[in-house]
């Protein structure tokens, strides 16, 4: 299994805090739902689709959120964990700073 390195920029912490002020342990659900997915991603760093280079995107079951992470020799650098909703150049700006 590979490491997993979380940038700050991933916010993860803003993702659960949205979501649990929406309704009563959705906050929870979705860490659930995230530890799964990061969980399978350490076991599997080539299964999320390809973003925009370097970048590869992997959906979270059950949220309209996306892990955007980078694979490197022997780890996965998760970069942001996004809500997919928002304008697609708010999330190319939060990963390439344009």
């Amino acid at each position: 299994m590979m490491d997993l390195i979380f940038l700050l920029g991933a916010d993860i912490q803003s993702a659960f805090n949205q979501l649990k002020e929406q309704q009563v342990g959705r906050g929870y659900i979705f860490m659930q739902c995230l530890d799964a997915a990061l969980t399978y991603l350490r076991g599997h760093p080539e299964i999320g689709l390809r973003y925009q280079t370097p970048y590869r995107r992997l959906l979270i079951s059950k949220f309209p959120y996306g892990i955007f992470y980078e694979v490197q020799s022997q780890r996965v650098v998760l970069v942001a964990v996004m809500d997919l909703r928002q304008n697609p150049r708010v999330i190319r700006q939060h990963l390439f700073g344009k």
